[in-house]
């Protein structure tokens, strides 16, 4: 550098200018999601290829399904679907959730008749 400068001549930068470069934008939240479950639809949706207004593989569809289950029975299902080996997933997603909508949770199973005890 035969001009007189040196390298580190202009003045640094400040940390909120170097942050600037790097800052993400913010995202608009997304039109009609408003709960953990409509997120976990609309994620199960787009994975699924899934475009129906109404009827069978309609948000509404999805939603009126699922919500019987809760987001997180939903996302191990989702989870468990995942990881299989399966060449059609959304096949084998729904028929877990057939699976288990069909098994009556403990708390609503009917007592148990006609036991013996010991006398």
């Amino acid at each position: 550098m035969n001009d007189g400068t040196t390298p580190f001549s202009s003045p640094p930068e400040s940390i909120g200018d170097i942050a600037a470069r790097f800052s993400i934008p913010k995202q608009q939240p997304r039109r009609g999601i408003h709960s953990p479950l409509h997120d976990l639809v609309d994620e199960l949706r787009r994975d699924f290829g899934e475009t129906a207004k109404t009827g069978k593989g309609s948000f509404g569809f999805y939603l009126g399904i699922l919500r019987r289950l809760g987001s997180g029975r939903v996302r191990q299902i989702k989870a468990e679907v995942d990881q299989s080996d399966s060449t059609d997933r959304k096949r084998l997603f729904w028929w877990h959730i057939g699976k288990a909508l069909k098994m009556p949770s403990k708390k609503e199973s009917p007592p148990e008749t006609g036991t013996t005890e010991a006398k």
